[in-house]
């Protein structure tokens, strides 16, 4: 807490002060050694409190009712209306996810950054042709304003072209001075990265760590948020040759 610029932070917290119209009282010493009391009103502390739970109780029964009756629900927020469902993965399904993931893996990391860069390029040339689409959906399904969305997915088109340009100086040799004979550094694929994600950026929160994560040599698994699956029914859609070739060759 300040009360100018560089005057003061908060020092001593007293919670139940003993003036019942108070909730709570701040003791802050300045960087002069002042002492300044600061008193928060009970009645408004109290509000606030109420807002705070309520606002809880509306973001709990949101995500209570995208995954309801054992299935993960695409619900349009301005509407209220249901847009589609999907069941939620049983451990055998979370499995092979994984191992299918693995597998891939092996197969990418042998392939050259010229490769993976030649994907990542097909993938955000994709991207910015599906821009509108992958707008309309993220819309839809989690209410965000049609500018930003379309912004959003074509920023997804930007970070893949980055990394694609850019990776090979990323992941160069980079020789160290350790005070011996000399050292390399190598940067490796680590193999199969898992994200979960959050709602409220349902593409670009994937494709930020995708695309580097790709352009490393490694695989990716994705949960995505529950409320937010026909955006990832959209990424799913979105089909590149040569990581298809990858999946097909890895089986």
């Amino acid at each position: 807490l300040s009360l100018g610029p560089g005057r003061a932070v908060s020092d001593h917290f007293e919670v139940a002060p003993d003036d019942p119209n108070l909730t709570a009282r701040l003791h802050l010493r300045t960087h002069r050694g002042e002492v300044v009391r600061l008193d928060l009103d009970g009645r408004l502390g109290q509000r606030c409190g109420d807002e705070y739970g309520n606002h809880r109780q509306r973001l709990a029964g949101q995500t209570d009712r995208a995954c309801l009756g054992g299935a993960m629900r695409s619900i349009n927020p301005a509407t209220g209306e249901e847009q589609g469902s999907w069941p939620l993965h049983s451990p055998a399904e979370v499995e092979a996810a994984v191992d299918g993931a693995w597998k891939s893996q092996q197969v990418w990391a042998q392939r050259s950054l010229p490769e993976r860069a030649e994907a990542l390029l097909s993938m955000s040339a994709l991207l910015e042709e599906r821009a509108e689409v992958l707008a309309s959906r993220m819309t839809t399904e989690m209410g965000k304003p049609r500018g930003e969305a379309v912004a959003e997915a074509r920023k997804c088109a930007q970070v893949c072209a980055h990394y694609a340009r850019h990776a090979a100086s990323y992941l160069a040799l980079e020789e160290v001075d350790v005070g011996a004979d000399g050292a390399i550094l190598c940067r490796e694929p680590l193999g199969v990265v898992l994200s979960i994600m959050p709602w409220n950026f349902p593409y670009w929160q994937v494709f930020r760590f995708v695309a580097p994560a790709l352009m490393a040599g490694n695989t990716v698994l994705v949960k995505h948020a529950p409320s937010t699956q026909g955006c990832a029914e959209e990424m799913r859609a979105l089909k590149v040759e040569n990581l298809e070739a990858v999946l097909k060759e890895a089986a």
